[in-house]
């Protein structure tokens, strides 16, 4: 067990490490949660495009392919939702987290009828206070940096965190921009208690995201500009750049209407770009923490990456903490006359 980093989260999930995949349409099926519940995070499958069938068929695979904790995300707008909560009710799914609505709609159901730990992700101190008197055991803080579909507020996990923190003191996962050691570690200094990554999920190889998505996403870009925000003037999200994406902006600054754009958005852009690979058609969603996507792993080795970044930076601030004074002075004097 890592002592370091062991958090009231890990004892909430029962987990060795607070790192959380993201509940990632298309691409959070249960190969990719098995793996990283395996590597000891917490696997989510994605339920917001699975048809009820698809669902049922994911929870099936992940008893062949782990015996480690794992959650089911909910998006309260799928048009599937009445039959997936039915299913996770069912199958006493423990971990549930829901996105995108109300969760007071299901939230009494599925602690009670399912015996489930509940989280909501919310973007905002508002909505996390309506969260929090619908009875969630925690809240998934996403932050405007992230990737797919990200809320107008523009409020980012930087500020997010510390805000929730002031009237919160459960368990908060931090989400948004986080694809490093060094932010989870920045992501606790906030308040988190654990973090939530689906970007850096993306490009690994237990995942079923098109060689496409994993180049894009690799790719470095030395204007370190690799997102875009669409659709600002309703429903915004993040994603690569790509033609789509690229003209959906375009459209946007020229004043096209939000109907117009939304057509040119239409309903599968992210499969095509997620699964199909369509560099033409396609969305690629991607949060602003794609720069340190460099290479594809496996998830073992992401976390891995993760927190051994992680112990190094807090080894190293822990270290600057302990000096003298004065040798910290006289270091930070000679640095800034450099």
């Amino acid at each position: 067990m890592n002592h370091r980093f062991h958090t009231r989260v890990c004892d909430l999930f029962g987990i060795r490490y607070p790192i959380v995949q993201g509940g990632m349409a298309w691409v959070s099926l249960a190969p990719l949660a098995a793996a990283v519940s395996n590597a000891g995070g917490l696997g989510v499958l994605g339920t917001s495009t699975m048809t009820p069938a698809e669902v049922r068929q994911n929870l099936d695979m992940m008893k062949d392919l782990t015996d480690k904790p794992f959650g089911v995300n909910i998006s309260l707008i799928s048009p599937t939702v009445e039959e997936t909560v039915q299913i996770v009710i069912e199958r006493k799914c423990p971990i549930v987290f829901t996105a995108a609505g109300n969760p007071k709609t299901y939230a009494k159901r599925l602690k009670q009828e399912a015996g489930c730990t509940l989280l909501h992700v919310t973007p905002s101190p508002r909505l996390a206070q309506k969260c929090l008197e619908a009875g969630v055991d925690g809240l998934v803080l996403e932050g405007w940096e992230a990737a797919g579909h990200i809320s107008a507020d523009e409020i980012t996990s930087m500020a997010l965190t510390p805000l929730v923190r002031e009237f919160y003191d459960g368990p908060i996962i931090a989400a948004g921009g986080i694809s490093t050691g060094r932010q989870m570690l920045a992501a606790m200094v906030l308040g988190a208690d654990g973090i939530q990554m689906g970007t850096r999920f993306v490009a690994v190889k237990e995942g079923n995201s098109h060689p496409l998505y994993m180049e894009l996403m690799t790719r470095q870009d030395p204007s370190y500009a690799k997102t875009a925000v669409y659709c600002k003037r309703y429903h915004p999200g993040r994603a690569l750049k790509s033609p789509i994406v690229n003209r959906m902006v375009e459209m946007e600054m020229e004043g096209y209407s939000p109907q117009e754009i939304q057509a040119l958005r239409g309903l599968r852009r992210a499969k095509f770009g997620c699964i199909d690979g369509d560099l033409n058609e396609g969305v690629f969603p991607a949060g602003m923490s794609s720069h340190f996507v460099k290479r594809v792993m496996t998830c073992q080795e992401v976390i891995d990456e993760i927190i051994g970044e992680a112990e190094r930076e807090l080894a190293r601030v822990s270290a600057w903490m302990s000096r003298p004074t004065a040798a910290r002075d006289a270091a930070e004097n000679a640095q800034a006359a450099e």
